[in-house]
């Protein structure tokens, strides 16, 4: 984790820290990243450096958590504009994503962070972690009236088959980035299949049937 020291620095350098280590990642495979880059930056002595991080392990860390934080409190904030609308807010993230990915080059970070042969074992706290605050912060933000259940449980299956629809399409972008407006179009759709189901309602077969008749 960052030190005390780090988090008394102003939200700017903060985030120039932030950026600098990103974009450094980005660009090679975690175990080559060079902290001599990092810190110029940012703007930052290498003495500095070590009073915030132990080490470049140390700041990868910060980066996923500080990366996880900032899609959490895009949700929480979403949410509690629209009221607990959980399917605006789906919609609106794929939005953000994508602006974020024209930004980042994300999917080489992640594919440059798959060679570091710890990083799997760094990401299984946090994914439990994740599991915690969709529970306690994400769950009673959310109107639920039109759920089939109401539990933090339920809750948490929605929200994970909801974020591999948004991973896989921006997968589907970093292929082809000129497909933006039906990669859009598709993600809608499978999001619709997810809050409305796959298969008529049985009321509906019902109708059917009797017009059939």
């Amino acid at each position: 984790m960052a030190s005390e020291r780090f988090w008394r620095l102003p939200p700017e350098k903060q985030k120039a820290i932030y950026e600098a280590a990103i974009e450094e990642f980005i660009q090679v495979p975690f175990e080559k990243a060079s902290i001599n880059k990092i810190i110029q930056k940012a703007g930052i002595s290498r003495g500095s450096f070590y009073t915030y991080f132990e080490d470049k392990r140390e700041l990868l860390s910060f980066v996923l958590e500080d990366t996880k934080t900032q899609w959490f409190n895009f949700c929480i904030n979403y949410l509690k504009k629209s009221g607990g609308d959980f399917w605006g807010m789906m919609e609106a993230m794929l939005d953000k994503a994508i602006e974020f990915c024209k930004v980042n080059d994300v999917f080489r970070f992640h594919q440059n962070l798959m060679m570091y042969q710890e990083f799997t074992v760094m990401e299984m706290p946090s994914k439990k972690e994740a599991s915690k605050m969709v529970k306690s912060q994400l769950h009673p933000l959310v109107d639920h009236g039109s759920f089939r259940e109401e539990s933090k449980e339920y809750f948490v299956m929605v929200m994970e088959q909801s974020l591999f629809v948004v991973f896989s399409s921006i997968a589907c972008y970093y292929k082809d980035p000129q497909a933006e407006k039906e990669i859009r179009e598709d993600y809608r759709r499978k999001i619709n299949i997810l809050r409305y189901g796959a298969c008529k309602t049985l009321k509906e077969n019902q109708m059917e049937e009797q017009k059939a008749q």
